[in-house]
């Protein structure tokens, strides 16, 4: 029993590292995307401290993952576009496949078109983000995340 207590204590803190990992970098995506810019995965990763290495394949699943997560709150809790649009390949300075695949399953449609695609979505992202109501939410994310490391 004694053991089972101990995992779900590690499980927790684990589960409550990655809820910050994955706001810090919702937080940062917000920044970029109030600025209409852009980011690589590897500026990302040194931008928010992440513990990752995109040599590392398990590193590029966790990323892909989390960007997963922020798409996900973002479109279904918020209504809003796919804020991880923002995030690219600095060679290709396109999102990667796993994206495109992630944004087929959460809209439920047959993306034909990746630029068009990719084009709406980025113009979506940057309109809401770089006005009032989306410094209003970088407002709220920096409080959340502040009162969440404290």
């Amino acid at each position: 029993m004694k053991y089972r207590k101990t995992w779900n204590l590690k499980k927790t803190i684990i589960q409550s590292n990655l809820i910050g990992y994955r706001k810090k970098i919702k937080l940062f995506l917000a920044k970029v995307a109030s600025r209409k810019g852009v980011v690589s995965y590897s500026d990302l990763c040194r931008g928010v401290a992440l513990p990752y290495s995109m040599a590392n394949p398990d590193h590029r699943n966790q990323l892909a993952e989390d960007l997963g997560w922020v798409s996900e709150e973002e479109l279904y809790k918020h209504e809003r576009p796919m804020l991880s649009c923002v995030v690219v390949d600095k060679n290709t300075m396109m999102p990667g496949k796993g994206f495109f695949d992630w944004a087929q399953e959460l809209y439920d449609i047959k993306i034909e078109d990746r630029m068009t695609f990719l084009a709406e979505e980025m113009r979506d992202t940057h309109a809401f983000w770089s006005s009032l109501d989306g410094k209003k939410e970088i407002a709220k994310l920096e409080k959340e995340i502040a009162s969440f490391i404290s």
